[in-house]
């Protein structure tokens, strides 16, 4: 019984109408990718053909410039204190967005990250102001950590593509020029409008029929209420994967057409505290889990509201103002930013990434999977218990 109903709730939530205009946007979304692909490629096709000309003055200025001396490998006894979000790990990037150190860079540059990790720690007042603003000792700490492991490991002399967070995975991977980038680009564009999807199949899921009446109907078969409410929760989540999953063989395939498949080794950094290498598919997969547990979280939300409210339209729109920057520039004055719902869904990925930009004081992984967990936990409980206690005579 609650497989056909499961199933039944499944096809309510699919409309020809709905597939037809995300296959649109699926369509558009990919001739946009590739054209911004395309773009990339040919500018910087062009770039080394097309130097730029000097007036004569400038030329013989250039000629005749003295070549800069070589920096001693000295440590500097005290470090400036780095501005907040600052990451030296941008420093240490060559053109092709890698780092590269010998055995003496890497033991200088590990020594001066633990030198300015300290001071800036130090002289860090934990205050208010701190919490408002981009953590700089964890970006610094991440930073730390991936020299460290450098020169424990002794990975002197080659090149790693350091993974710099969610930003570098959507949009960085422009420049990469292969099907990881173009699908990891195409898929993060996507998972916003599969997101935005899954709030409307949560918010429809009781909201549309409690405004309509037709619940009544439903409730004459002999099932339970919690029952329902699971079949509703089930339908929405497995109807949104579904799409998301057309999206990813739709890159995949397309991808594998137009691109080449590229892998090289990346580094990462969990926490701040455990570096290690992987294939840079694993920033795909990260991709991938990141838009999804997002997706699923809003659709917990959307369903929780609307059955509260009776009303579907009120489910869809809160949620999605709260994806918005609007709670996150309320609540940062306050330092409880990192508390967000937004922040906590949508960080994940960056506490795999190297110094990645974390937007408040007190970042920390455990604390956003608790933060997250607690804020799904009340969600869905809140659904079934509202539902359950519901006169809907």
């Amino acid at each position: 019984m609650f497989k056909k109903l499961y199933l039944w709730e499944i096809k309510k939530m699919i409309s020809l109408k709905g597939i037809i205009v995300l296959a649109i946007i699926a369509v558009l979304a990919l001739l946009l990718i590739n054209a911004m692909f395309n773009i990339t490629m040919e500018f910087e096709t062009m770039m080394p053909d097309e130097g730029i000309e000097l007036p004569g003055d400038m030329e013989d200025e250039e000629a005749h410039e003295e070549p800069l001396e070589e920096p001693e490998d000295e440590l500097p006894s005290k470090p400036d204190i780095p501005f907040f979000g600052y990451n030296p790990m941008y420093d240490s990037l060559d053109e092709e967005g890698n780092i590269q150190f010998s055995e003496a860079e890497a033991r200088i540059a590990s020594a001066v990250a633990e030198t300015i990790y300290k001071e800036t720690k130090e002289n860090t007042v934990k205050d208010k102001y701190y919490y408002r603003l981009p953590d700089t000792i964890y970006i610094l700490k991440s930073a730390k950590t991936v020299f460290k492991y450098i020169v424990e490991t002794k990975k002197f002399d080659t090149p790693f593509r350091p993974f710099l967070g969610a930003a570098d995975s959507a949009f960085g991977s422009l420049t990469s020029k292969t099907m990881q980038g173009f699908m990891s680009t195409y898929l993060s564009l996507m998972g916003t409008v599969i997101l935005y999807y899954g709030i409307v199949c949560g918010a429809g899921a009781y909201g549309k029929e409690i405004k309509k009446g037709t619940l009544k109907l439903v409730m004459i078969r002999p099932i339970s209420r919690n029952k329902l409410t699971l079949a509703k929760l089930l339908a929405a989540l497995t109807v949104a994967t579904a799409f998301y999953v057309g999206a990813i063989a739709i890159a995949f395939v397309y991808g594998a057409i137009a691109y080449k498949s590229v892998t090289f080794v990346s580094i990462f950094v969990f926490n701040a505290t455990k570096a290690f290498t992987a294939s840079s598919n694993l920033i795909l997969l990260m991709t991938i889990l990141s838009v999804l547990i997002q997706t699923w979280v809003y659709i917990t939300l959307a369903m929780a509201i609307s059955t509260a409210a009776k009303n579907n339209v009120l489910g869809i729109v809160i949620p999605i103002i709260i994806t918005s920057s609007i709670p996150m520039v309320i609540l940062m004055q306050f330092g409880l930013g990192r508390f967000l719902l937004s922040y906590s869904a949508g960080t994940l990925i960056d506490y795999f990434a190297i110094g990645s930009t974390m937007l408040y004081g007190g970042s920390n992984f455990w604390l956003n999977l608790a933060v997250l967990v607690s804020y799904v936990t009340i969600f869905v409980s809140s659904v079934f218990i509202i539902f359950k206690k519901r006169d809907i005579a």
